[in-house]
């Protein structure tokens, strides 16, 4: 075995698959939990039409549930990664999916727009995020490390699969029972993955790879030995590239995304 500058083992001559057994298991929890993030939080614009037609709410005050809890979600972020740290993956993805799933319950009870506020905007939101990019990054990072832009990429799949998936399931429920039991509903089958999750080999699971990782080879040399912090990384400019994708690719996605439903069901 090889070792690089900062100690750490590889794995000499042809390349260790790093898609072990348990591997493969981060990579599934991780999709499913992203799902469920975005399965709670993406069921929303079905809503748009319901709640403007029981309540009278103009659709700027409908919309604006769904903006608030983006802007949780985003704030949400350095909170999550900071509980992350402290608290690891199993409490971190327990208290997501449980704030998604008493959102969802609650929200079908909801009888005044701060209800909404709090149940969707604040609670899902939280879940979007605790459930999201952050935490399934730093779980997956433990596992992969040259295939770890493979590995995220299956991983970020999920954002759509919980998008396609809450937004489909909804407006079946919904034209079916009305939004407040399609709410209830999927709140609860939020909830029951509580204790699925709960019974995960979570220690094994967030101790990461033990086995060392295969040696750099000339066409893929170590990756830069830096470690990161916020301050050295808001310094750099692929830092702020990369926020500007994101803050700017959400803002024309999700003002899209939100008004949809309702334009295709009024056209």
């Amino acid at each position: 075995m090889n070792k690089n500058k900062n100690g750490e083992g590889f794995v000499s001559g042809s390349e260790k698959s790093e898609f072990a057994p348990m591997a493969i298991a981060i990579l599934i929890i991780c999709f499913l939990v992203g799902m469920t993030g975005k399965f709670a939080f993406e069921n929303f614009p079905n809503l748009v039409s319901p709640l403007s037609g029981e309540f009278g709410f103009a659709r700027a005050t409908v919309n604006s549930i769904y903006s608030m809890g983006g802007i949780i979600t985003g704030l949400s972020g350095p909170i999550v990664g900071t509980l992350f740290d402290r608290l690891g993956p199993r409490n971190v993805y327990g208290l997501g999916i449980l704030a998604g799933g008493i959102g969802l319950v609650l929200a079908s009870f909801a009888g005044h727009i701060l209800h909404f506020y709090f149940s969707i905007s604040l609670l899902i939101g939280f879940t979007a995020a605790a459930c999201g990019n952050v935490t399934n990054s730093a779980l997956a990072s433990r596992w992969f490390r040259r295939k770890l832009p493979l590995a995220l990429a299956i991983i970020y799949s999920s954002m759509g699969a919980g998008s396609f998936l809450g937004l489909s399931l909804s407006q079946i429920l919904i034209e079916h029972f009305g939004w407040r039991r399609a709410e209830l509903t999927l709140g609860i089958c939020v909830l029951a993955m509580i204790p699925l999750l709960m019974l995960m080999p979570w220690k094994r699971l967030a101790a990461g790879r033990k086995e060392p990782f295969a040696a750099p080879t000339a066409d893929r040399p170590d990756p830069p030995e830096v470690e990161w912090t916020m301050g050295k990384a808001v310094r750099t400019t692929a830092f702020w590239g990369l926020a500007s994708v994101f803050f700017f690719t959400g803002n024309a996605m999700f003002a899209v995304v939100i008004q949809a439903v309702t334009y295709l069901i009024e056209v």
